[in-house]
């Protein structure tokens, strides 16, 4: 069904019809187009990868537990919601609509630290205010998404089963990966003195919407993998996400000689913010111990794009062959730089 088709039944519901459709370029996962009515209004409409997220009320459900449960706090932040009356599964896909943020701007990257605190402070009120969390009784957006030892399982599942060519391709990174595997048991032993909250699960500098002028963040954003969870997990991938001084994509066989991708200075913003805002739990850790899980974390991730690209590229979308691999190599990069910082 033509994408206009499922807007305009979508928008019947309150009486109005679609009049332009922009796709919305940068995520990873689902297909974003940002939508114009004949009232003057503009909303989200996404078409959800249920390849991936396999439930997608259960999804609409988390999400709307802490919505529900942030607004009855004061939260200071706009959280992305949708619809109630508007979503639709047609065939194989599920779309969903939700309100545009307007007069808002969406960074891939920032190189002002003053952005980069303030996302983090975010985050922080975010797991402050959702320590009660538990409450909510929220269930798990994909199976296995924070269990690292079945991460682990898929990975070596691909190394028996995967693309021939490519395993041969990648023979000398997995077997330099094969070495930090140890990094997965330091995390169970790390996050285990904390215990579990709701957590974000993907809180990258993109999902943290700032004001037209860039100064304030004014919304935390896709919130599809909300979850119970250990917060070092999130405050690892904001790490990873954010302390690199390049896109996650860049190829480090351009890395200037002598250069690191890791960002010190960022590193120190993020640790610095996040501890000032944070609970009494995280403060009883080591500045060792959190570079540690958060090594662990972009390990993870880099497993998940090498394991993706052994298997032909079924989970991330990619924008030419190799992209995946690059992707590997360049997380692998990120974690060694962070344990040197150690």
């Amino acid at each position: 069904m033509p994408m206009e088709s499922i807007a305009n039944q979508l928008l019947s519901h309150i009486g109005r019809k679609a009049l332009n459709i922009e796709c919305l370029k940068g995520g990873l996962i689902h297909a974003s187009f940002r939508v114009w009515d004949d009232a003057g209004d503009s909303h989200i409409l996404q078409k959800m990868h249920t390849g991936i997220f396999t439930q997608p009320a259960l999804i609409q459900t988390n999400i709307r537990r802490v919505v529900e449960h942030l607004a009855g706090k004061n939260f200071p932040y706009k959280l992305a919601s949708f619809y109630p009356w508007a979503d639709k599964r047609e065939k194989d896909n599920y779309w969903r609509m939700g309100p545009f943020f307007e007069f808002s701007q969406c960074l891939e990257t920032s190189s002002d630290y003053r952005q980069i605190e303030q996302a983090v402070k975010a985050l922080a009120s975010f797991h402050s205010q959702l320590e009660d969390g538990r409450i909510l009784a929220l269930q798990p957006p994909i199976a296995g998404f924070l269990d690292f030892e079945s991460r682990k399982q898929q990975y070596f599942t691909a190394l028996q089963h995967g693309n021939p060519i490519r395993l041969s391709e990648t023979s000398p990174l997995i077997h330099q990966m094969q070495q930090f595997l140890y990094t997965v048991d330091d995390f169970a032993d790390i996050t285990a003195q904390l215990g579990t909250s709701v957590i974000h699960g993907d809180p990258k500098l993109s999902n943290f919407l700032f004001n037209s002028d860039g100064t304030e963040v004014i919304a935390i954003i896709d919130l599809d993998t909300v979850q119970e969870g250990s917060v070092l997990y999130d405050l690892g991938d904001m790490i990873r996400s954010m302390a690199n001084r390049f896109p996650e994509d860049y190829d480090i066989a351009l890395l200037p000689k002598g250069e690191r991708l890791l960002n010190p200075e960022v590193l120190d913003i993020i640790l610095n913010t996040y501890y000032k805002q944070s609970n009494l739990r995280l403060k009883a850790l080591t500045r060792k111990q959190i570079l540690q899980s958060a090594a662990c974390v972009i390990y993870i991730q880099a497993i998940r794009f090498l394991t993706d690209y052994i298997q032909d590229d079924m989970y991330y979308q990619i924008r030419y062959p190799q992209h995946n691999l690059v992707r590997a190599t360049n997380q692998f990069q990120l974690m060694q730089d962070l344990l040197g910082a150690i």
